[in-house]
C-alpha cells in the first residue's frame, strides 16, 4: 500500500496540482477502476482532497500539515543534534529532544550517556506530559487553557510519585516557571530523574523541549539545579537559532 501511495502522490507537482481519475490511470497505466479505488482510499486517509464539482483530486491538507511539521522538526533536529551531544558529554547523562506531536511528548532525537547505567533515550518513545520533565516543559510555557486541553484525563498514575490531580499539576507548573526549568523525580519510571527546558520558535511559541535524565543514583535532588542551569543556557541558544527574540525563562528561585 505504501508503494501505491507513493505512486499516486508522485503524480502531483507544481505544474500538475489537480488530477482526474482518468488522467491518473493513464499516467500509471492502470485500469480506471483500480486507480479510482486507490485514490478513494487515499482521500479517506486525508492525503488527497476531491473537488466534488469537478471530480478532480488535489493533495490533501493533512499532507500540508505533516510537511510543515517535518520542515520544522528537521530544522530543529539539525540545530539540536550538536547541542544534545554537548549536553550528554558535559553531564554524562542522556540528552533528548522532545516534540509535541498529536498531543503527546515524543522523543525525536537523543544523545545517550556513555555511563554503564543510563536512562534510555529511545527515539519515538512517548513521554506523558504530566509525568515527565520534557512533558512539563511543553505544558508550562504555553497558555494554561491550551496546556490543560492537551492532557488526557484522568491523569494516569505510573508510579507512587506521579502527579494525578490538575490542582497539583498547576501548582507544579507554576513552581517550575518560576524556577526556569522542569524536573521529574521518578514520576514516569521509578528510577529516572531529570530536568528539561522549553525551546521557543520565532513566533515565541513552544517548539519543543530539551531534557537531561539519568538514574536516581546520579541525578540526585542536589544535582537537579546544576542540570537545570546547564539546560537553560542550551535551551536559549537553540531558541535563538530558531529566531526567538523574546526573554528566555530564567531561574528566579534558589534550591529545589
Amino acid at each position: 500500500m505504501l508503494k501505491q501511495l507513493d505512486q499516486i502522490l508522485s503524480l502531483f507537482s507544481r505544474e500538475r496540482t489537480e488530477l482526474s481519475v482518468l488522467d491518473a490511470a493513464a499516467l500509471l497505466r492502470r485500469p480506471r477502476s483500480t486507480t479510482y479505488r486507490l485514490m478513494s482510499q487515499i482521500e479517506k486517509a486525508g492525503f488527497l482532497d476531491q473537488d466534488h464539482e469537478t471530480g478532480l483530486y488535489r493533495l490533501g491538507i493533512r499532507l500540508a500539515a505533516l510537511g510543515e511539521l517535518a520542515q520544522h522538526s528537521t530544522s530543529l533536529q539539525r540545530i539540536a543534534q550538536p547541542v544534545l551531544r554537548q549536553l550528554s558529554q558535559q553531564t554524562g547523562e542522556t540528552a533528548t529532544l522532545l516534540l509535541l506531536i498529536d498531543g503527546e511528548g515524543i522523543a525525536v532525537l537523543h544523545s545517550e550517556s556513555a555511563q554503564r547505567v543510563v536512562a534510555k533515550g529511545l527515539v519515538g518513545r512517548y513521554w506523558p506530559l504530566h509525568a515527565s520533565a520534557g512533558g512539563k516543559a511543553l505544558l508550562a510555557w504555553r497558555p494554561e487553557k491550551d496546556g490543560m486541553k492537551l492532557l488526557k484525563k484522568p491523569l494516569k498514575r505510573y508510579t507512587p510519585a506521579t502527579i494525578t490531580t490538575l490542582s497539583a499539576l498547576r501548582h507544579e507548573l507554576k513552581q517550575l516557571r518560576a524556577r526556569g526549568y522542569a524536573t521529574v523525580r521518578g514520576e514516569f519510571m521509578d528510577d529516572v530523574w531529570g530536568a528539561a527546558v522549553p525551546i521557543f520558535n520565532h513566533r515565541e511559541e513552544v517548539e519543543g523541549a530539551l531534557t537531561l535524565g539519568g538514574p536516581r543514583s546520579r541525578v540526585t535532588r542536589a544535582r537537579l539545579p546544576e542540570l537545570g542551569e546547564i539546560l537553560v543556557v542550551a535551551g536559549e541558544d537553540v531558541s535563538r537559532s530558531l529566531g526567538y527574540a523574546g526573554a528566555y525563562p530564567r531561574r528566579t528561585m534558589s534550591g529545589e
